[in-house]
C-alpha cells in the first residue's frame, strides 16, 4: 500500500508499487518497473493524473507528483479492479 507522497529522485518499494499499478493501467511499460522515480515515472504520473482530471497540465500544482489525491485515486480504481473480480468469480477469488 502507498502511503506516503512520491515525487521523481525517490526509491524502493512504493515506488516500485507505484509503477506496477501505473503500468497495470499502460501508462509505464512494464519493463520500466524498476523501483527509481525518474522521469519516465513522472511523465506517467501526469499522463494518469491528466486522464482522470487531476490535472489539467504539467503546470498544475502536484502535476507529476504522487500525493494524497493521486493515491485516493490510484485505490478506488484498486477497489473497483477487486470488487469486480469478486463479483464475477466469488469470494473463492480472495
Amino acid at each position: 500500500l502507498i502511503d506516503v507522497s512520491l515525487e521523481e529522485g525517490a526509491t524502493g518499494g512504493k515506488v516500485s508499487l507505484l509503477q506496477r499499478l501505473l503500468a497495470d493501467r499502460g501508462y509505464l511499460p512494464t519493463e520500466k518497473v524498476t523501483g527509481t522515480f525518474g522521469p519516465l515515472t513522472k511523465e506517467a504520473v501526469l499522463a494518469y493524473q491528466k486522464a482522470v482530471g487531476l490535472v489539467a497540465s504539467e503546470a498544475d500544482l502536484g502535476a507529476g507528483r504522487v500525493g494524497p489525491n493521486t493515491l485516493a485515486s490510484l485505490r478506488r480504481e484498486q477497489i473497483r479492479a477487486a470488487v469486480g473480480i469478486v463479483r464475477g468469480l466469488g469470494w473463492t477469488a480472495l
